[in-house]
């Protein structure tokens, strides 16, 4: 995703397009919205390829509440918004070419739920628009190449309803199917097509049949991760690794890995190691089975100093930090969500986790968006951009989450070949030129 827009979304006005970048940090002070920025990505994504069920506004580990809790409150007499949007814009493929592209959504209240009123999309020349009118019962389509729109109305154009995305394939059966209305009657809902070669000559830049879905919707959705991770436990029993924001399913996933596939498993504890002895929180990982069978008991084995220790016997970050590095080095997910992954870490611990994500960003194609508020994670990550060890200035930005009134308002910083922060507002660290100042005593 290359960047996301909101309008009315709760604390935020109207902020956007925000620039993402292969590494994104969200900083700021606490309840300024930067939960509920990861929380729109999520959305923006299943608008762009959406789930075949509603859309979930209350799926871990976002809880964002009915309508009244989602609308943002303007303040005074404006009172809350009686609408939100939200856009994101990113790359598709479409015949090996990679098209830009933009998905937008409105939504509105029906009972306490908000429910789609208005999804278009853009890419290249063409944009299309559904509308739901009569509470979902019927759907006006505008469609658009170049210059030259159509629009067409009706009940059974779409099978989709107005709690579920508009999956864009549709608008392909629904263009067929008014060209097949427009070849049998005269009054045309492409007004005055007669014929396939008459629709070819209204798009004279598509194909016959021109498709308006430029992408087969099958991206994996993000990965999220939640800010309190799993808890230690002294024995696991196996159980299905079902993905979740806590990581709860990790355990399962090593030992699954350590009994399936010795290839896979060496080099993901080669990887583990790494992180361990960089962050200073283990020298080594190991499954111990206490059976003879995959379906035994099995124990997570840690090893600092000396011999082996059980994972419930160590320091607390050791079990924060696992379900992060396992979902990020396992996961075919390209896009993660983190909230505050340094939860429970020395410092440290937090500069080699900057590292760690600054590299597979830089070199795996994978993107981070990461709540943090680790002065060491991000000065990590500065270091990395001047050294030219991992990443390139251009893919890390830092989005500077500010409180003004009922608004929050979004600062964007970016990062030059020597590690300094640019574009930063006057307001950005202002709590710590404050301490300092309180420490020399020239406050």
């Amino acid at each position: 995703m290359d960047a996301l827009s909101l309008r009315n979304f709760r604390c935020f006005g109207d902020v956007g397009p925000v620039p993402l970048r292969p590494l994104t940090l969200l900083v700021g002070e606490n309840s300024t919205g930067k939960t509920s920025f990861l929380s729109a990505i999520r959305l923006a994504f299943d608008i762009a390829y959406p789930p075949p069920h509603p859309i979930d506004f209350n799926e871990e580990p976002f809880r964002l509440g009915a309508f009244r809790d989602i609308a943002h409150y303007r303040g005074g007499r404006s009172g809350r918004s009686q609408a939100f949007e939200l856009a994101a814009e990113m790359r598709v493929r479409e015949k090996r070419r990679s098209l830009p592209a933009r998905h937008s959504v409105e939504f509105r209240q029906s009972g306490s739920h908000p429910v789609i009123t208005k999804q278009s999309l853009d890419f290249a020349d063409r944009h299309a628009t559904v509308r739901f009118l009569d509470n979902g019962q019927r759907h006006s389509i505008e469609l658009r190449a170049g210059d030259r729109t159509v629009n067409i109305e009706s009940d059974i154009a779409l099978r989709v309803n107005p709690e579920t995305p508009v999956n864009w394939n549709w608008i392909d059966l629904a263009v067929e199917n008014a060209q097949r209305r427009a070849m049998d009657s005269s009054s045309s809902p492409l007004g005055g097509v007669t014929s396939l070669a008459d629709y070819a000559k209204l798009f004279p830049n598509l194909q016959l049949t021109p498709r308006w879905s430029p992408q087969e919707f099958t991206a994996p959705r993000p990965t999220c991760i939640a800010p309190i991770r799993m808890r230690p436990q002294r024995t696991y029993n196996p159980a299905t690794a079902t993905p979740l924001p806590e990581g709860d399913h990790v355990p399962m996933v090593l030992a699954k890995t350590f009994f399936e596939d010795k290839s896979k498993w060496a080099s993901l504890k080669n990887a583990l190691d790494q992180f361990g002895r960089a962050s200073g929180l283990f020298t080594s990982l190991s499954i111990k089975s206490l059976g003879r069978h995959e379906s035994d008991p099995f124990q997570i084995r840690i090893r600092i100093a000396g011999p082996l220790a059980n994972l419930v016997d160590v320091g607390y970050g050791v079990s924060q930090a696992l379900p992060i590095l396992v979902e990020v080095l396992g996961n075919r997910s390209d896009l993660y969500l983190l909230q505050q992954p340094e939860v429970h870490m020395h410092p440290k611990a937090q500069a080699a986790l900057g590292s760690f994500l600054a590299t597979l960003a830089g070199a795996h194609g994978k993107q981070f968006i990461v709540e943090t508020h680790s002065d060491y994670l991000i000065d990590r990550v500065r270091m990395d951009v001047r050294d030219g060890r991992s990443i390139r200035p251009r893919d890390v930005s830092l989005l500077f989450f500010e409180r003004q009134g009922p608004h929050v308002v979004i600062h964007p910083m970016r990062i030059d070949a020597d590690g300094n922060l640019l574009d930063a507002p006057d307001t950005y660290r202002g709590f710590f030129l404050a301490e300092e100042r309180r420490f020399l005593g020239i406050a």
